[in-house]
């Protein structure tokens, strides 16, 4: 990688800064962030939020732009211990009492733990740091999505590894940990699980304005994913590989 863009990304305020700058100057062509920019000048920037697969909060994170500018505040949520850490680091230097992190997965079934998928350590560490981060993106609770991200010629039990991790509800989040009231936006990242995920979510109490998610792995399941969103009244819009329901 280039040693101008490897300080930039390991330097968070720095990297912020630079793609501040950008935006500025070049203008913004990111539609993730012109959707939710939209969505923060509509209230004002006052957006209270949950983020379920929050990574490491910085590299190709849609929220994480907002919630630097406009002092969105929220509920950060990330299952892997290996990158919990570096999701706290990279927002360290804001010193935001109205960021809380959990170091959890999200599920709508009353389970305490859940086996959640990712890859071991040892070919995490024959990796450069971005490719590390990236495979660590494809964690899933189905291991059939991260085995689709293996390198040619490499086998599971080189490179898969099972991480137990402990879960919360939703309701537990929205009663213990959001900072703020009401919740704005929920947005999830949880490579696959969200086909599972939305559609047992029951938006008559949990009540966002808007969901924002990654909707590119959903296949088959994507009628029942949007059926169940338009079934409490949202409206959906495709962006990108993401999709926004809205109401």
């Amino acid at each position: 990688m280039n040693p101008v863009k490897k300080f930039v990304r390991s330097h968070a305020l720095v990297y912020d800064r630079v793609r501040s700058l950008k935006r500025t100057f070049l203008g913004e062509t990111n539609e993730s962030f012109v959707v939710l920019d939209d969505f923060s000048r509509a209230r004002n920037r006052q957006v209270n939020f949950i983020q379920i697969g929050a990574n490491d909060g910085l590299r190709n994170d849609p929220l994480r732009p907002l919630i630097v500018r406009d002092d969105w505040q929220g509920v950060l949520v990330e299952p892997l211990p290996t990158v919990f850490p570096l999701l706290k680091k990279n927002y360290r230097y804001l010193n935001r009492p109205g960021l809380v992190f959990a170091n959890a997965a999200v599920t709508v079934d009353g389970t305490d733990h859940l086996s959640f998928w990712s890859y071991k350590e040892a070919f995490l560490a024959a990796q450069n740091l971005e490719d590390r981060l990236s495979y660590l993106r494809k964690a899933s609770f189905d291991r059939e999505h991260v085995l689709s991200f293996l390198p040619h010629g490499s086998t599971p039990e080189e490179c898969i590894a099972e991480v137990v991790v402990p879960c919360l509800s939703l309701e537990a989040i929205l009663a213990d940990q959001l900072p703020r009231g009401p919740l704005h936006l929920l947005a999830i990242d949880a490579e696959g699980y969200e086909s599972t995920l939305i559609p047992g979510i029951d938006f008559s109490v949990i009540t966002p304005d808007a969901v924002f998610f990654e909707s590119e792995h959903l296949g088959d399941e994507e009628d029942k994913v949007f059926g169940h969103l338009r079934t409490f009244g949202y409206r959906i819009e495709q962006v990108g590989y993401d999709s926004l329901a809205i109401r």
